[in-house]
This record gives C-alpha cells, sequence and structure tokens, in this order.
C-alpha cells in the first residue's frame, strides 16, 4: 500500500497513484508567493507512456531527494512540507551535477531549517527524515572552507571526478595521491590542524544529525519512493522512479557509521601546525605533535565500526524479508534495481551471505586477535602472516606516536623523513621502540618489520 506523488514544476501539482488502495485527499501550499493545490486520487497504477509524460522532478541517488511517504492517509500533508518539496526540488534542478557539491548554487541551510520545522510538527515524517539528512550531508559537503582543504591538500587532483562529482565522496583516495603528499618536499601553508579543526566543528555533528534521522526512519519501517530525472550525467543510467526503504537506509547507515569512526581516528592525535615549521621540528622539538588528543576518541571510533557491522546485519535480514516487487528498489539481490548486489559488477552470487560474513569479520576484529598477510594484497609483498590487535589500539592507545618512529635521517630542508632501520636502534644500549608497538602488533619481530620496509621503502623515496 503505498502513495506514490509526481511534481509537476510548471503547473505545480503533484499526482497521486497507488495500486491497492484508493484514496482521496487535497493538499494546498503556497510556494514563492503562488499558491498550488493537491489533488490526490489512487486508482491504479498509470500506463508507462503516461508516467513518462508527466516525469519531470529531479532526484538523484546521493541526494536521497524523497517526493513520496509511505500508506495511503486521508489526513492533509502540511503546506511547509509540500512547498519545502517544491522549491528545493526547483533549486536542484538548476544545480549541474558534474559539479562538485561547493559549486552548487543551493541554500542547504533554508532547506534544512524548512523540513526541520516539519519534523518539529511531524516527527514520524519519513519524507522529512530523509530530505533533512539529505540536506545536513549537503550542507557540510558544500562548505567553502572544505573547498579550500580539498584544494590546498590535493590541488587540480580535488576536480579529477567532475564527471561523476557526486560519487567522488564515495571513492577511496588513491594511495599513491597520499604517499605523494606526504613525501612532498614543504607543506607551503597549509595546515593539516585545519582538517581536524573542520571536522571536530562541521563533519562530526553533520554526522550525528544524519544517525539520528536515519535511525528514526528505521524505525519507522519508512519507504518512499525516489523519482530520478531525465537530464543525468552519461554515466548514470535510472529507471523513471526508485523505492528507498529501511533495507537501503541500514546501507547508507553502514556508511555513515564508517565516516564517524574514520572521522574519530583522523583527530585522536594532535596535528597542530603552522606552515613555517618544518616536519623535522614537528617530529623531533614540538610538544604535541602527535601525541594523544583524547583517548575518548578512538573508543568512540570503535563503537561506530561496531555499528556498522550490526548495521549491515540489519541490511542482510531486511533484504531477505524483501517480498515486493524489487523491480523499483535501490539495491536489490537479483532483480533490476539500481544496485545489484548479486551482479558480478557488485558482489556476485550469495551476496547476502557475503555481506553478513563481512560484519562478523569485522566484529571478530574489534574484538579479537586477527592476521593480516601483505601477500594477500600485493603480489610482490613478503608472505608473512603479521598479528593485530585492533582492540589493544583503541582501549589501550599509544600516548605519542613519536615514541615508535623508527631510526632515520633528514632531507637537507627537514621536510622529507629517510628510515634507515625499521625499529631496532643501531646502538643496542639506546631503548628503542617496541616492535610489537605495545600489544597493537602482538609477536611482531624486527626481522619482520625489516622485511616490510625492504619492500614498501621504495615505494616512499
Amino acid at each position: 500500500m503505498r502513495r506514490f506523488l509526481k511534481v509537476d514544476l510548471l503547473e505545480g501539482v503533484r499526482y497521486g497513484v497507488d495500486a491497492e488502495v484508493q484514496c482521496w485527499c487535497i493538499t494546498s501550499a503556497s510556494v514563492r508567493g503562488e499558491q498550488f493545490t493537491m489533488w490526490q486520487r489512487t486508482s491504479g497504477l498509470e500506463r508507462p507512456g503516461m508516467k513518462k509524460r508527466r516525469l519531470s522532478g529531479l532526484l538523484f541517488l546521493v541526494t536521497t531527494l524523497v517526493l513520496a511517504v509511505s500508506g495511503c492517509s486521508t489526513e492533509k500533508s502540511g503546506p511547509t512540507q509540500l512547498s519545502c518539496m517544491v522549491v528545493l526540488e526547483s533549486d536542484l534542478a538548476k544545480a549541474d551535477m558534474e559539479e562538485l557539491p561547493w559549486e552548487w548554487d543551493v541554500d542547504f541551510q533554508q532547506h534544512l531549517e524548512c523540513f526541520e520545522s516539519v519534523l518539529e510538527s511531524d516527527p514520524g515524517n519519513d519524507d522529512a527524515l530523509l530530505l533533512a539528512a539529505f540536506c545536513r550531508i549537503m550542507l557540510t559537503a558544500s562548505d567553502d572552507e572544505l573547498e579550500r582543504i580539498m584544494g590546498e591538500l590535493f590541488g587540480d587532483e580535488t576536480k579529477s571526478a567532475r564527471h561523476n562529482a557526486l560519487f567522488w565522496y564515495l571513492s577511496l583516495p588513491d594511495p599513491e595521491s597520499v604517499r605523494n603528499i606526504i613525501r612532498a618536499g614543504g607543506r607551503g601553508e597549509f595546515v593539516f590542524s585545519d582538517i581536524q579543526e573542520f571536522i571536530t566543528d562541521e563533519v562530526l555533528p553533520s554526522l550525528d544529525e544524519v544517525d539520528a534521522y536515519l535511525t528514526d526512519f528505521e524505525e519507522l519501517n519508512g519507504v518512499v519512493v525516489l523519482y530520478t530525472a531525465p537530464a543525468l550525467p552519461d554515466s548514470t543510467e535510472l529507471p523513471d522512479y526508485l523505492e528507498f526503504d529501511v533495507a537501503d537506509a541500514y546501507f547508507v547507515h553502514v556508511l555513515v557509521d564508517i565516516m564517524q569512526a574514520l572521522c574519530y581516528m583522523a583527530i585522536s592525535y594532535s596535528a597542530d601546525t603552522t606552515g613555517a615549521e618544518t616536519l623535522q621540528y614537528l617530529i623531533e622539538d614540538d610538544a604535541d605533535f602527535l601525541t594523544l588528543n583524547d583517548a575518548d576518541f578512538l573508543t568512540s571510533a570503535e563503537s561506530e565500526l561496531m555499528e556498522a557491522a550490526n548495521h549491515l546485519d540489519d541490511a542482510c535480514e531486511a533484504l531477505e524479508v524483501e517480498s515486493d516487487d524489487q523491480a523499483w528498489d535501490f539495491i536489490t539481490v537479483c532483480e533490476a534495481g539500481w544496485v545489484v548486489l548479486e551482479d558480478d559488477d557488485v558482489l556476485g552470487p550469495d551476496a547476502v551471505e557475503t555481506l553478513s560474513d563481512a560484519a562478523q569479520l569485522l566484529r571478530e576484529a574489534l574484538t579479537e586477535q586477527s592476521t593480516v598477510n601483505p601477500h594477500d594484497y600485493e603480489e610482490d609483498a613478503p608472505d608473512i602472516d603479521i598479528p593485530v590487535s585492533l582492540e589493544s589500539l583503541f582501549h589501550d592507545p599509544l600516548p605519542d606516536l613519536r615514541d615508535y618512529m623508527p631510526w632515520h635521517t633528514w632531507s637537507v630542508d627537514g621536510e622529507t623523513l629517510y628510515v634507515t632501520e625499521p625499529i631496532t636502534f643501531p646502538d643496542p644500549e639506546f631503548d628503542g621502540p617496541h616492535p610489537g608497538y605495545d600489544g597493537v602488533f602482538p609477536d611482531m619481530t624486527n626481522e619482520i618489520w625489516r622485511l616490510l620496509h625492504e619492500w614498501e621503502g621504495p615505494h616512499w623515496r
């Protein structure tokens, strides 16, 4: 039982369709000084040709713009809700999806406040919950400070994904780019502590709010319908409309949990610097650089990773119990939705079982000693089993990372570190760092560190 809503922006009218139940509802709203009236009559599915002619709203995967609510009600939708939707649709229709978020001319703060006002009077409005979550994310993604940080950190590489800018935030960083940034001589005036400040002041509060919106949506067992636009990047193919249900929300929640964990880890150790300080000075003479900021940050990171495992399990369970037509679904197992998990390009056969196993592996990694072999990831890497205890990392963090720096020399300008001995210092009387990093790498030896250094060392020179 669903009420589908469509928008004709030229006429300012929304149309209702329901496959199972017939309801009448009249809703009006004032949008930018004009009065709109919505007549809803649910009288069965429209023919494909009719749907195509009447479809003109703009929606997209990452934006998760919600235009429908689950169920069918005779209650009037509040005028604020309708006006919020129409104005947001209009603004997004003008945005260039191939531009980076901070280049969009959309006032997400205004839209967020609009949907928050809907939630004040109707906390169970699943439309408003998802739209508020979307606006909160985009408010952070479009921040001018983020644009400055990314521009100074990555330069032109920031724009390398313009052909699919909305997916840029879902991409993993290129290891070679990270290496180049770290080993590049001279940091200029960029201050790495700016990243930590932005994470603390903007990103974490934003993710906390999104976390709360998603939790409420999941508890409501919400279902919404996303209408797609005909003018999307050529690389993106979507059906006319998509269903976003609780299973999809759980998958999004997994990503939010992981982002929260990474943010907490990123601010766990001090990176308070100025552009005038050399890396050599920071490591050898600065009082606070790479010292533990707050052990609670790492505890929070562990909690978020555990939540990611739990939400991944929830997503798998929700997928398994779905019995409705999956052709419109956002994330599916074997039907023609937008993301088909059992497609060979995604996870392949037995995708749900694969994801459930991944959730269990993550839990075990957080609570038990695990083993990592670099040869499993790089063919030329040493075939060595390396014990790892993430529990030790999160519950007994190292107070000062510099105490575990290997024996090294510096470039003339003090900006490039060259490792000469990975762990043990040449002077046997000198008490160097412990090879096991105080339990993070149980049973680790100097010989294993030397083998890893001989393999990885050339990548850093």
